[in-house]
């Protein structure tokens, strides 16, 4: 088995591990939920922290979310050169921005409409999430049954306690398989 330095999920680090069907399934029920809490709302800025591949995107825009920008933000360059070749059309038209750096770090803008999505939620300490603005969409998943032993595995009730919302408006958990194990991916969409 081979364990990936920054990553703890079990799908392959390659663009194909990235859609394994477990996180196909994983991010179209993110965008199913998403569309749902935004309807005809534009989504504003997206930030994606964790971005890996890049893919989020192509789940995005054929879920027909409203956008103004999508923000990748990725602590390898490598991957954040692959979402651009993936996101070629939108880093085009100016609405793709790819941010080298750590979620804990980035700084949000002030009287700006944002969304934010972490799907990475198990690899990274809650900080970046107290710096998420009051009142910011925030979309939030993760799992248990991680094998990295770099990280602690939540219950859902421990996640969910975790990242705290003002105002919760979905919470829910899904029993998946990846390439390697069974596990749980939790899921929180809310305010801040």
């Amino acid at each position: 088995m081979q364990h990936h330095e920054f990553t703890a999920e079990d799908s392959p680090d390659t663009l194909s591990g990235s859609f394994t069907p477990d996180l196909v399934s994983s991010k179209t029920w993110l965008c199913n939920h998403l569309k749902k809490e935004l309807g005809d709302r534009s989504a504003g800025d997206i930030y994606i922290l964790g971005s890996w591949y890049g893919n989020l995107g192509i789940f995005l825009q054929q879920a027909d979310i409203d956008f103004d920008r999508l923000i990748m933000v990725e602590t390898r360059p490598r991957l954040l050169a692959t979402a651009r070749r993936l996101l070629e059309p939108l880093y085009r038209e100016g609405r793709l921005k790819l941010v080298l750096g750590r979620a804990e770090q980035i700084q949000y803008p002030k009287n700006k409409k944002i969304t934010v999505i972490n799907t990475s939620a198990n690899d990274m300490s809650r900080t970046w999430i107290t710096k998420v603005p009051p009142g910011t969409l925030t979309v939030i998943q993760s799992r248990d049954n991680v094998k990295n032993v770099k990280v602690i595995t939540d219950t859902a009730a421990q996640f969910y306690a975790k990242f705290p919302l003002e105002n919760t408006v979905y919470w829910g958990q899904r029993r998946l398989r990846d390439p390697e194990t069974r596990y749980t991916r939790y899921m929180k969409i809310g305010y801040k």
